[in-house]
């Protein structure tokens, strides 16, 4: 079961038409929609553990994850409101270097949103393995899928990132979800790049499709090999504690979640995408390219960006904690980045 967090807070900053970049402050502050005061009235009230932050028409924001489990959305008025969600980075496993973890994907559309209360879950990164042969690590909430322990322990996957109008439960109907971006797949450091999420679909792991055991992407109907399942990123065949042969990286949550690694170290896939055709208008879904071979040559692959809205949020000037972002394999633990979310009010 995927790990679930508590306690932080995500936090907000207003962003004007012309300026988009910058880490939020710790507190909430409330949008203004224009110089010279509030708007009235509002249009929807974000709550993550307490704190409210009022948005109002032609405001603009960044959504984090700050340990929350879900921020929880009112909305006040109808109101026609732009989302950008980018799904959560698998973790990095330590046997060696240059494999790359899965990156998150990104779906964006337009929803009209009605009054009522709607929640948004923003994708926790894969945990990556402290040593080659510690525990597993723990999939990203929601529900990417655990890494197993062994000579060449796996990562876990990244957590999808989800609008919806119903509280996440893996049996919860097509209706109530929104749209999502799905998380991609954790490495071991031994063999393989991780699945990037989508996206249509959940990319396999570098080596997936072709040979045993590397992880499959999630789909729009099915979950990837291995133990991917409908908003469930697959946890590896092996125990996450107890070490064993199957020390594979957990598979990133989505509509359907991608694979979990299968045998001798083996990296999982990413999770698919999906946006509700009945919800939502002007969709788009994609992923980073498809793997075509094994050596990631040091170099990160970046997660897909529209308009350099991911580009612009800042993430403190160091890309290797971009959102979104999977990272390579090293002598340091390494935790695929979180997902993101922005907005915009019409």
């Amino acid at each position: 079961m995927a790990k679930t967090r508590g306690g932080l807070i995500s936090s907000f900053r207003t962003v004007s038409n012309t300026e988009a970049s910058g880490i939020f402050k710790p507190n909430f502050i409330t949008a203004l929609n224009r110089d010279g005061g509030f708007p009235s009235p509002s249009k929807f009230k974000i709550n993550s553990n307490g704190t409210i932050t009022t948005f109002y028409g032609g405001g603009s924001g960044y959504v984090r994850h700050g340990g929350e489990w879900a921020h929880t959305i009112t909305v006040t008025e109808i109101c026609t409101v732009t989302w950008y969600l980018w799904g959560a980075a698998g973790g990095s496993g330590r046997y060696s270097s240059d494999r790359h973890a899965g990156n998150g994907g990104l779906t964006y559309a337009t929803v009209e949103m009605q009054v009522g209360t709607y929640y948004l879950y923003i994708g926790e990164g894969g945990e990556g393995t402290t040593s080659a042969t510690a525990n597993g690590g723990l999939g990203g909430w929601p529900n990417g899928g655990y890494g197993g322990k062994g000579d060449a322990s796996g990562a876990g996957g990244g957590g999808m990132t989800m609008l919806s109008t119903a509280v996440y439960a893996t049996n919860m109907s097509d209706s109530t979800i929104i749209m999502i971006a799905g998380g991609g797949g954790g490495t071991t450091g031994y063999s393989g790049h991780g699945g990037h999420g989508g996206g249509q679909e959940g990319r396999d792991a570098s080596s997936g499709g072709t040979s045993v055991g590397w992880g499959i992407g999630g789909t729009q109907s099915a979950g990837g090999a291995q133990n991917g399942a409908k908003l469930v990123g697959g946890n590896s065949p092996g125990s996450r504690t107890v070490s064993s042969a199957n020390d594979d990286g957990g598979g990133g949550g989505g509509y359907y979640g991608g694979g979990a690694g299968l045998g001798d170290g083996k990296p999982g896939g990413g999770g698919s995408g999906y946006y509700n055709t009945s919800l939502t208008t002007n969709q788009t879904y994609t992923a980073s390219a498809a793997w075509t071979g094994n050596s990631a040559g040091g170099t990160l692959v970046s997660p897909p960006d529209v308009n350099s809205i991911l580009a612009n949020s800042n993430w403190g000037g160091n890309s290797d904690e971009k959102y979104a972002q999977g990272k390579i394999s090293a002598s340091t633990t390494q935790h695929g980045g979180n997902g993101l979310a922005y907005f915009s009010v019409a």
